[in-house]
């Protein structure tokens, strides 16, 4: 009775110690990872209990062979206007069929323990915006089972060409990088990681705009000056009337220099 005591009291210090780790460092949003547990020894996860809206958090937990994962979870869940809030799905491998644990909506978790049949565990944390809980947290233990450990081949494969590989060993197709939703499931090197272009603020952007507007302006202003003088010289050398407006001209301009040519070498000789 003692040791069970002693074991709760030392659980708890674990979560409060991951919780105000978390909240110092500001993990609360996505808050997934991979992680190696060696045989025998033991890990805490937790989405912490000031989580954002909206939090994706996904763990790849991995031990040795020869050694199954236990977790033992504490969740508060919610429901809100009849669909499940916040809740956990943990699976063996990326199947969908193949679940430790399913969602969860209306029973509160305390001291549940889940028993993985290989030596990978998937846990997959989700929560909306409307109500925040106290959230999930657990404690992943390696316990050796030898030979008796189900056959499964390890889930976690190398990402392919079309895919970028998260720091949770999760593969996400490059079309979903940038997008605006956290799908790797996790905070650092991950999909949403680096996506915030340059380090300039609202009032550089705006005259940055400004500048480019009026450049256009102006480039498409001499544009459509110059355009406009190609086509008036166009038309005029293919009307033949003003050719020959155009001659007339030239020849009078012409007889007018002459004249003034003549006059000002008569006052020369004068």
């Amino acid at each position: 009775m003692q040791d069970r005591e002693y074991n709760q009291f030392v659980k708890r210090v674990l979560i409060s110690v991951v919780n105000v780790l978390m909240a110092v460092t500001k993990l609360s949003e996505g808050c997934g990872s991979y992680i190696k547990i060696p045989g025998g020894g033991s890990h805490s996860i937790s989405s912490g209990t000031n989580y954002s809206p909206y939090s994706h958090c996904l763990w790849w937990i991995e031990t040795d062979s020869g050694y199954r994962l236990d977790m033992e979870i504490d969740l508060e869940t919610d429901i809100n206007y009849q669909r499940c809030g916040d809740y956990v799905i943990i699976r063996n491998s990326n199947s969908l069929s193949d679940i430790i644990l399913d969602r969860n909506c209306s029973v509160n978790l305390t001291d549940h323990v889940v028993s993985a049949a290989a030596s990978w565990m998937r846990v997959q944390f989700y929560s909306d915006g409307i109500q925040t809980t106290n959230g999930f947290q657990g404690i992943i233990t390696s316990v050796y089972v030898g030979s008796s450990i189900s056959n499964i081949s390890n889930p976690i494969q190398a990402c392919r060409s079309y895919e970028m590989e998260c720091s949770n060993k999760v593969c996400m197709t490059l079309s979903y990088r940038c997008d605006g939703f956290n799908d790797c499931g996790c905070d650092h090197d991950c999909d949403e990681s680096g996506c915030d272009g340059l380090p300039i603020g609202k009032y550089t952007i705006m005259i940055i705009g400004g500048m480019v507007g009026f450049g256009l302006f102006l480039f498409f202003f001499i544009f459509a000056y110059c355009y406009e003088s190609y086509l008036r010289k166009k038309a005029l050398m293919n009307d033949p009337e003003a050719q020959a407006e155009l001659q007339r001209k030239k020849k009078e301009k012409q007889r007018r220099e002459a004249y003034k040519k003549t006059a000002k070498e008569k006052r020369g000789r004068r």
